[in-house]
């Protein structure tokens, strides 16, 4: 799964908007003909009754419009797969649930037979209870919206899609894609539809502005005793490993008639990275291994994880800021620079920490807030899963 992508979709979830799951029983699923295959053999364990229509609804692609289904226009639809709908009416198609369970491929693409079987299980399971979810929150939003305020559903909506393009935008600065056509081509390459892709941030938002307004006022006061009795009962959640991140460059025996040579070039290249403020750009025109193709990008940020794993102790090493000179290996030099560094400990309750502790603090008490919310709108409204 793409580093990147994976972050921007959990920035549009925060833990007082998302949080995990609220205790409430998950649903089954369908197939997919395309991407990830629908586990099978999954028993309907919603709340309340499943019931299940005869036949796929027809809806708009693209983003999803808040009417009914009935109510598009039969002229302009295409079919589509549909694996749940809320309250008769709005649905989730199976290319939606694909997308997220695609976006989550790290936690089963390593293992092999049962155990992949009944991870993607899980995850299918996971992703579709927390589209469910979204979509009975909207719900019960756009419901009330139209009867007591019909007239901002509009404004609502523009700003759901304000945010959707700014998380977009994000996205693609992130993966270094200058133009929108570039970044079409990437989704696509992902087996990602662009039009979901902006549909998930757009709901994702919409839900938030509804959420916030809920529970804006539910934050329960936190006093500096509680946040240093939180801090002293949790000291796991404050002690850090060695941490890193840093910058690579790689010198191959292959590119130059000799070991020698190749040693020369790079001994020039350690030069120009001790004085460069640019190491990305320097690494990216001269560097010869992959982290060339991530503008020079180190892999892993903590003890065990750094790659190549004969770099950690050179890496570990280092200040943050400084560079180091030229590491042999077998099949070439390397070039590091250590950007940010985090020495092993305890972080100390600064300020900092007493307004992220107290933060944590009150997102958990919107969490438990926002589950029962949403337990209830479980009971509240009929969900129905397509097998």
């Amino acid at each position: 799964m793409d580093r990147p992508f994976r972050r921007l979709l959990l920035l549009a979830v925060p833990l007082a908007i998302a949080g995990a799951g609220c205790g409430t029983p998950t649903v089954a699923r369908g197939q997919v003909p395309d991407g990830p295959k629908g586990p099978v053999g999954l028993a309907p364990l919603a709340p309340g009754p499943l019931e299940s229509p005869t036949a796929p609804i027809p809806v708009r692609p693209g983003p999803a419009p808040i009417e009914p289904a009935s109510a598009v226009d039969a002229a302009a639809v295409v079919q589509v797969k549909v694996v749940a709908t809320v309250g008769g009416e709005v649905i989730i198609t199976e290319d939606e649930v694909a997308m997220m369970v695609r976006e989550r491929a790290m936690d089963y693409v390593e293992l092999t037979g049962e155990a992949r079987a009944k991870k993607e299980k899980d995850v299918y399971r996971d992703e579709l209870r927390k589209l469910v979810e979204r979509e009975l929150i909207l719900h019960e939003f756009t419901t009330k919206i139209k009867k007591n305020k019909p007239q901002v559903m509009d404004e609502l909506w523009d700003r759901a899609r304000q945010n959707a393009e700014g998380q977009m935008k994000q996205f693609r600065q992130m993966v270094k894609l200058d133009t929108e056509e570039k970044f079409t081509a990437f989704l696509h390459a992902k087996g990602t539809d662009p039009k979901l892709f902006k549909r998930y941030f757009e709901r994702q938002a919409l839900m938030s502005l509804f959420l916030n307004s809920v529970f804006q006022d539910k934050k329960r006061s936190v006093s500096l005793k509680q946040i240093e009795q939180f801090y002293r009962e949790h000291p796991k959640d404050f002690s850090v490993d060695d941490r890193a991140k840093w910058q690579h460059l790689f010198v191959s025996n292959a590119r130059f008639n000799t070991a020698g040579e190749a040693k020369q070039y790079a001994e020039w290249l350690a030069k120009q990275a001790a004085t460069t403020t640019d190491f990305p750009a320097l690494a990216t025109k001269y560097g010869h291994g992959d982290s060339a193709l991530r503008a020079g990008e180190g892999l892993g940020g903590k003890r065990g994880d750094f790659r190549p794993a004969e770099l950690e102790e050179t890496i570990l090493s280092l200040k943050a800021g400084q560079t180091s000179g030229v590491i042999p290996s077998v099949n070439g030099f390397h070039i590091v620079k250590v950007t940010e560094r985090e020495l092993a400990g305890t972080r100390p309750l600064d300020e900092k920490m007493q307004m992220a502790i107290k933060n944590v603090m009150q997102d958990q008490s919107i969490k438990v807030e926002r589950d029962k919310f949403v337990a209830d709108l479980w009971r509240k409204h009929t969900v129905t899963v397509v097998p």
